[in-house]
């Protein structure tokens, strides 16, 4: 009986964790064919959406979204961006949603 239940506790483990990998490679073949979202590849080189300065080969992280994510931040102009190169908004970007501003 001990058999029996370790095996169907392996067997559970092994099953969860095809699981989470199979959701994992789905969500980097989605963003990668789409080419946005957090979880593709992109080796594609890129460029600033403002300025068009093209991103550094090896880049320095300057904060966490960047280092967990990808993207850079130009140092022509300042514009931070994604790794597909689309801007990324900031706290000044967001739309105003204060009485009469959203609509």
């Amino acid at each position: 009986m001990d058999d029996d239940g370790a095996m169907i506790v392996v067997a559970a483990l092994a099953i969860g964790m095809v699981l989470v990998l199979g959701i994992g490679v789905f969500l980097v073949v989605r963003d990668t064919v789409r080419k946005r979202g957090r979880w593709g590849i992109n080796l594609q080189p890129v460029q600033c959406p403002a300025c068009g300065t093209p991103a550094p080969v090896i880049r320095r992280p300057r904060n966490w979204r960047q280092f967990l994510w990808g993207g850079c931040t130009c140092d022509e102009c300042g514009t931070e961006y994604d790794k597909w190169g689309q801007k990324v908004r900031g706290p000044d970007d967001e739309p105003n949603t204060a009485a009469g501003g959203g609509g």
